[in-house]
């Protein structure tokens, strides 16, 4: 199996829906590891670099909090999927 965007690692706090970090296949897995849990024979992941040059864009001009856990800004303490869907109380 081949993946076109690295394995994403964290959820994202500025407003893209990704599921919690417990629910991320690599969050928590090597490459391996996540091989075997998909049952793939092999697995291979486009890296962040690889990525990033393939936008053709300045790193900086882009987030890559996701795949690298290193956010541009302050993350708040609880990120949650839905933190932004859930009408205030």
């Amino acid at each position: 199996m081949r993946s076109a965007p690295p394995p994403v690692l964290s959820p994202c706090c500025y407003r893209i829906d990704i599921a919690d970090e417990e629910e991320l296949v690599a969050s928590q897995r090597a490459v391996e590891d996540v091989r075997a849990f998909i049952g793939a024979t092999t697995l291979h992941y486009l890296s962040v670099d690889g990525m990033q040059g393939a936008t053709q864009l300045p790193e900086d001009s882009v987030c890559r909090a996701c795949f690298t856990r290193a956010y541009p800004t302050k993350v708040p303490r609880k990120v949650e999927k839905l933190r932004f869907e859930t009408a205030p109380a």
